[in-house]
C-alpha cells in the first residue's frame, strides 16, 4: 500500500480511489517481491564465485552462474497453471499459492549447503513469480475504475522496479544468506497482506454471485458501477482447452493477443532481461570507473525513478504515444552502447575518455525501458482480453515473451562470442526500432476506455 501512497495521483476526491488503494495496495508488495526475484542474481553470482563470501563448497564456474540467471525463466510453467486456476478458484487463492512457493524458494536458498538447493531454490521462487506475475496484472484490472485502471496498472512497474533496487542494495552490501532471508521475509509479508483483500467482482460474476460481487464493488467505494458491471453478463468458466480455444477464435481476443505477444516478445528480444541478470558482470566487463555493484544500484535507481514517473502521464498522454517514445530512445541507446563495444574491440583510443557513456546509455536505456516499453504492454495484458479469458490470455502472453527472453539469455554470451558484444547490443536496438514501428502501425490507444469498450474496439 506504501507504493499506491507515493506513487498514486489522486483523479477525484470521494471515497472510490481510498477504497481501491486500500484494496489493491498490498498487490504491490507481491510486485516488489517480484522485482526482488528478479534482482537478486546479479550481485548473488558474485559472491558465489568469490571464495571468500560463497557459503558452497566450491566457488561457481561461468556455466553454473549462467543458469542461476536463467532459471529466473522456470515461472513459465507456472503461468499456465495460475490461468485456469484463476477462473476455477479465484485470483486470491492462486497469488497465495504463488507467494507460497517465493517463500519455499528463499527458505532453500537461505539454507543451502551445495549449488542443487540453490537451483531448486530458485525454481520454486520462479514458479511463484510466474503466478504473482500475471494474477497481479489481472486482478488490478478487474477491481479498478476505469479513469485509474491505467495507473493502478502502470504502478505494478513501480514496485517491481522498488524490489528490483532493494535486491541490488541487499545483495551489494550483506553476505549471500541476508540476501536469501530478505526475500524470505517479503514473501511472508505479502503472504499475510493477501488475507485482507477481497476476490474480484468479476470472478464472483463469473461463478454467478451477483450479492457478493455487488458488497465487494460498494467496499471499494464504486457504487456507481454497481449496476453497470452487474448487467454484464459473463459465460460459466471455460475449461482449459476452450479457453485457450476463445483466445484465437475471438476477434477481439486474437486482436490482443498479437498485440501483447508481439510487444512482450520484443520487450525480451530487446536485451533488457540479460542487462537486468548480468548487470554487475557488464559492468566488470567495460572497466567503469566506478565499482560495478555501485554501477548496478544507479541502474535501480534509475529503472524506480522512470517508473514513479509513468503513473503520471499514463492517463494523460495515453499508452501509444509513451511507447512510441520510450521504444525509440531504447533503440538509439542501444546503438550508443554497441559502438562503445566497437570502439573498444578495434581499440580506439577514444575508449579510455568515454568509459562513462556505457553507464549513461545504459541508465538513459532503463529510464525509457521503466517509463513504458517495460510496463504498458503489461497494462494491456490485464486491458484488452475478455474477462472469461483475461487469466489465459495474459499468461499466454507472459509465457511466449519469457520463453523468448530465456532464448535471448542463452544466446547472449554465444553472440557475444561469435559476433561481438557490438553486434549483439545493435540486434537489441532493432528489436526496439521494429517495437516502435509495430506501436505506430497497429497498436490503439486505451486511455480512458472501459474494459467493454475496449473489447468492442478490437472487434472492429
Amino acid at each position: 500500500m506504501l507504493m499506491v501512497d507515493i506513487f498514486y495521483i489522486r483523479l477525484d476526491s470521494d471515497h472510490r480511489t481510498q477504497g481501491e488503494t486500500r484494496h489493491n495496495g498490498p498487490l504491490y508488495l507481491g510486485q516488489a517481491l517480484c522485482g526482488y526475484i528478479a534482482g537478486w542474481p546479479s550481485n548473488v553470482i558474485i559472491k558465489l564465485q568469490d571464495p571468500e563470501q560463497t557459503p558452497l563448497p566450491e566457488v561457481l564456474d561461468d556455466s553454473e552462474a549462467f543458469l542461476i540467471g536463467t532459471l529466473s525463466f522456470v515461472g513459465v510453467v507456472s503461468c499456465g497453471v495460475a490461468g485456469y486456476l484463476s477462473n476455477l478458484k479465484g485470483r486470491v487463492p492462486c497469488l497465495l499459492l504463488g507467494t507460497m512457493l517465493c517463500s519455499i524458494g528463499f527458505l532453500l536458498k537461505a539454507l543451502a549447503g551445495n549449488l542443487a538447493m540453490i537451483y531448486v531454490g530458485r525454481c520454486f521462487a520462479s514458479l511463484g513469480v510466474g503466478i504473482i506475475f500475471v494474477l497481479n496484472l489481472v486482478y488490478l484490472a478487474e477491481i479498478s475504475s476505469t479513469n485509474i485502471r491505467g495507473i493502478f496498472l502502470v504502478g505494478t512497474g513501480v514496485s517491481n522496479s522498488f524490489g528490483m533496487l532493494i535486491g541490488y542494495i541487499v545483495g551489494g552490501f550483506t553476505s549471500y544468506a541476508v540476501t536469501a532471508w530478505f526475500g524470505f521475509g517479503l514473501a511472508v509479508g505479502f503472504c499475510a497482506t493477501l488475507f485482507i483483500i477481497p476476490e474480484t467482482p468479476y470472478f464472483y460474476l463469473l461463478k454467478h454471485e451477483e450479492d457478493i460481487a455487488r458488497d465487494v464493488l460498494i467496499s471499494l467505494g464504486r457504487e456507481d458501477d454497481v449496476k453497470e458491471i452487474l448487467s454484464t453478463k459473463l459465460p460459466e468458466p471455460v475449461g482449459m482447452l476452450e479457453g485457450w480455444t476463445e483466445i484465437f477464435s475471438v476477434k477481439s481476443n486474437r486482436k490482443a493477443v498479437t498485440i501483447t505477444v508481439t510487444l512482450m516478445t520484443l520487450q525480451q528480444m530487446s536485451g533488457v532481461m540479460v542487462v537486468l541478470l548480468f548487470a554487475t558482470s557488464i559492468f566488470e566487463l567495460v572497466n567503469s570507473s566506478l565499482e560495478s555493484h555501485i554501477s548496478t544500484i544507479i541502474i535501480g535507481v534509475t529503472q524506480l525513478c522512470a517508473s514513479c514517473i509513468t503513473p503520471i502521464f499514463i492517463e494523460r498522454s495515453g499508452r501509444r504515444i509513451l511507447l512510441l517514445l520510450t521504444t525509440a530512445v531504447c533503440s538509439l541507446c542501444l546503438i550508443l552502447l554497441g559502438l562503445y563495444f566497437y570502439l573498444a574491440h578495434i581499440d580506439h583510443p577514444s575508449t579510455e575518455s568515454i568509459q562513462w557513456l556505457p553507464l549513461v546509455t545504459l541508465i538513459i536505456y532503463l529510464m525509457s525501458y521503466n517509463f513504458g516499453f517495460g510496463i504498458i504492454p503489461g497494462t494491456f495484458n490485464g486491458e484488452m482480453f475478455d474477462t472469461k479469458v483475461r487469466g489465459p490470455g495474459a499468461l499466454f502472453s507472459t509465457s511466449v515473451s519469457w520463453m523468448v527472453g530465456l532464448a535471448v539469455s542463452f544466446t547472449y554470451n554465444i553472440m557475444v562470442e561469435n559476433w561481438g558484444s557490438y553486434t549483439t547490443f545493435w540486434i537489441y536496438a532493432a528489436m526496439s526500432a521494429i517495437a516502435c514501428l509495430f506501436t505506430a502501425v497497429y497498436v490503439p490507444e486505451t486511455k480512458g476506455k472501459s474494459l467493454e469498450e475496449i473489447k468492442e474496439m478490437l472487434s472492429k
